[in-house]
């Protein structure tokens, strides 16, 4: 089996650090501060704040746009021309990401994208049902990734089904687990990179 990267957006709130121990690959959000916009992850959090005392006003966000795929797509198959990218968004409801990466991975047979709520042909289908929709393709690295998040103990699986399955936000999440958003975060990134280990294995 070909190895399996995953691929996630900043938005995602997996810290570089663990993204890199993991493996993960980030695609950059955005963030306007007034007339500058830069990426998400290439300034301190501090920023924002200053940003706002001096202007009243709070940055912008923005998701993830098709070139910002296709760099990231382009960039790993040419350091790892026979892996196969999986790109894990969050959810295609609140950011425009999911549909850029799906721009982006067009004549990229090497790259399948999955939302916790979009399927391939547009239609409403939470993350744990589009994991191996296609089967008729029977596509091996999606079945794998369904097979390890069967394996994952009952509490990760539960996380893993609030924030993908249900779309809840780390918030959401936090209050339905009777933990704090941070302890999400957290797990969430350890989960993830787990996955990822497994898948790459």
């Amino acid at each position: 089996m070909s190895q399996i990267i995953l691929m996630a957006e900043t938005g995602s709130d997996i810290p570089a650090d663990l993204a890199k121990k993991g493996g993960i690959e980030l695609v950059p959000m955005h963030v306007s501060f007034g007339d500058t916009t830069k990426d998400d992850g290439s300034f301190p959090p501090s920023d924002v704040v200053t940003f706002y005392k001096e202007t009243g006003i709070l940055p912008k966000t923005s998701g993830s746009v098709p070139e910002d795929f296709t760099v990231a797509f382009d960039r790993i198959h040419a350091a790892h021309p026979d892996a196969q990218i999986m790109y894990l968004a969050y959810s295609a409801v609140t950011t425009c990401s999911y549909q850029s990466a799906q721009i982006a991975s067009e004549e990229r047979d090497y790259v399948k994208s999955l939302d916790y709520t979009l399927n391939d042909e547009g239609k409403e289908m939470d993350l744990y049902d589009s994991v191996g929709y296609n089967e008729k393709e029977f596509d091996p690295m999606i079945l794998d990734l369904r097979n390890e998040i069967e394996k994952l103990d009952p509490e990760d699986r539960k996380l893993i089904n609030l924030r993908y399955y249900q779309d809840k936000s780390q918030q959401e999440t936090s209050r339905e687990l009777g933990i704090n958003q941070v302890q999400v975060s957290r797990r969430e990134n350890k989960i993830l990179v787990k996955l990822n280990q497994k898948l790459a294995s």
